[in-house]
């Protein structure tokens, strides 16, 4: 399948920045050192060269001391190299993990945060800004998922004013993390059902998850609609793995025998976000159901009549009517709300398309890149099925097997995450 124009622009604004950059007259001095410190860095790993290493951490303690130094000053503020200085630093902290914690990563993400609000939308709407923005999205996005929040990004002026001048500029993959973006607002409302005690909150709360659930993924459908018209063809081919893991025995066998091979590395990358996406918003409504389940079970022991009817006892079998009796704590019942449907076979179906696209991303020819794009969803979905009914130790161990070769591999943070 030959790559469309809107495919290739899905990778290359990845790193058009640097591009960017580079052709710059004149680099202030918190870019320049930020910008040698990655270089330094890649370069070291791939001629063996601890030196040029031990360099590349001088100069990113310089260029974190020149980026506070201009940060000072009200004009710097706003300048577009300071944006990409801290997004320099940023991919700096994700290969090399300075101290061997996420702790410097995540200070100084939430530092460049602070200063992508101060600065406002309309700075990112032209030039390296613009060109610097949706990789800030993309640790926005992977931040808030562990957070369970919404970031500023997720506004609509975040997602708009950006492209505003330069529409066309916007990919499927932007469009895709639109949606994306959003999904942290779930994972918050069935984390606060979860921690609720009392029937009618847990009732309230749930339902609100669920509506928001149908609405990301009919969202996510809808963009993987217009994703298939712009990139017709199969999107990978599936092959006979060449990976050993530790919980494949002559016994048992492999535990995922096919790997997926893409026909592009941008289409690996932008189907992985995908699957992520839907997996969590589908795992999340199935927690949701269940949670419902107990609730509706506890209902049962009890007397419902000491609760208030909120329905006036409509009759179920009308379309609105199941509406009002869904918020009734005296008549519902999981009937009362749309079956979950294939959602259930998210373990079975979203998360094997992850793990069967690992293989793929570790023996990449774009080094970090590829790791680095399936160790978040791959850890995601360890957390997930660790979360979810049944034995998966099999399973579990097989994506800690996976993100081990990573973090020996020197990926930097990769050691960092955890499911």
């Amino acid at each position: 399948m030959s790559m469309s124009k809107d495919m290739k622009l899905a990778f290359s604004e990845r790193s058009n920045w640097m591009v960017q950059s580079m052709s710059l007259s004149d680099l202030s001095p918190a870019l320049e050192n930020a910008l040698l410190a990655a270089f330094s860095a890649r370069l070291g790993h791939y001629a063996n060269k601890p030196a040029l290493r031990h360099e590349s951490l001088k100069l990113y303690t310089t260029g974190l001391r020149e980026l506070r130094k201009s940060l000072l000053s009200p004009s710097s503020k706003t300048d577009d190299q300071s944006a990409a200085a801290c997004l320099a630093l940023l991919l700096y902290e994700i290969t090399e993990c300075p101290g061997g914690t996420p702790d410097a990563y995540l200070a100084h993400y939430q530092g460049t945060m602070q200063l992508v609000q101060t600065q406002g939308p309309q700075t990112f709407t032209t030039g390296l800004a613009h060109s610097v923005f949706p990789l800030l999205r993309l640790h926005s996005l992977l931040q808030s998922i562990i957070e369970r929040k919404n970031s500023f990004l997720a506004e609509p002026e975040w997602r708009e004013i950006p492209w505003s001048i330069l529409p066309d500029s916007k990919t499927s993959f932007d469009h895709l993390i639109d949606v994306l973006l959003e999904i942290p607002c779930l994972l918050g409302l069935s984390k606060a059902a979860e921690m609720m005690s009392d029937p009618p909150s847990i009732l309230s709360k749930s339902l609100q998850a669920i509506r928001e659930g149908e609405r990301l993924e009919a969202s996510l459908e809808r963009w993987f609609a217009q994703f298939k018209m712009t990139a017709p063809g199969p999107f990978y081919s599936p092959q006979l793995s060449k990976h050993e893991s530790v919980v494949d025995t002559p016994e048992s066998g492999k535990l995922f025998p096919v790997a997926f091979h893409f026909s592009s590395f941008p289409i690996g990358q932008i189907l992985i976000y995908y699957w992520m996406g839907l997996m969590t918003i589908q795992a999340h409504m199935c927690f949701t159901y269940a949670r419902l389940g107990k609730l509706v079970t506890t209902f049962d022991t009890i007397e419902r009549a000491e609760f208030p009817c909120t329905c006036d006892g409509v009759d179920s079998s009308n379309l609105n009517d199941t509406t009002a009796r869904s918020h009734c704590l005296q008549h519902f019942t999981m009937t009362s709300i749309p079956p979950l449907g294939q959602r259930q076979e998210w373990p079975w179906t979203t998360a094997y398309n992850i793990c069967q696209s690992t293989e793929y991303f570790i023996n990449s020819q774009r080094k970090g890149f590829g790791p680095a794009t399936v160790i978040p969803a791959l850890a995601l979905v360890g957390g997930l099925w660790g979360a979810w009914p049944g034995d998966w130790s099999r399973h579990r161990a097989w994506v800690e097997d996976m993100l081990r070769r990573i973090r020996t591999s020197g990926s930097g943070i990769a050691g960092t995450w955890s499911m």
